[in-house]
């Protein structure tokens, strides 16, 4: 809460609002505060979702294969073929985008089974 420019009265503060929020997943702004949340899979401990049984994954690389090896099974499963061999990888994972930089200083991005150059360097 802030005290409002003449002083009347006190405005909520929408903590959740900033470009990078206080949550990890889901931030829920309340009168005077927020609530964090997470995604289906994960459990709020101390203000950290953690993931919760079987669901660990790993995103990583294969010679021109980009995917998710399980960190229990270890087993790796294939989330799209690559034409590029990849030298960093990131994700968003509330947009369920992918992406990717190769040695020439190519970045590329990857949605829905579709991949594009972003940047060529």
């Amino acid at each position: 809460m802030k005290l409002s420019s003449n002083g009347a009265k006190c405005e909520d503060i929408d903590e959740c609002a900033q470009p990078y929020g206080p949550c990890m997943h889901t931030c829920v702004n309340t009168k005077g505060s927020f609530r964090c949340r997470c995604y289906s899979g994960f459990k709020l401990q101390e203000d950290v979702c953690q993931a919760q049984g079987n669901v660990t994954k790993l995103l990583t690389t294969k010679k021109g294969f980009i995917g998710l090896i399980s960190v229990k099974s270890r087993v790796y499963k294939t989330l799209f073929a690559i034409d590029s061999d990849p030298v960093a990888l990131t994700f968003d994972l509330a947009r369920n985008l992918f992406f990717w930089a190769d040695g020439k200083g190519n970045i590329y991005k990857a949605e829905d089974q579709k991949s594009r150059v972003l940047y060529s360097g």
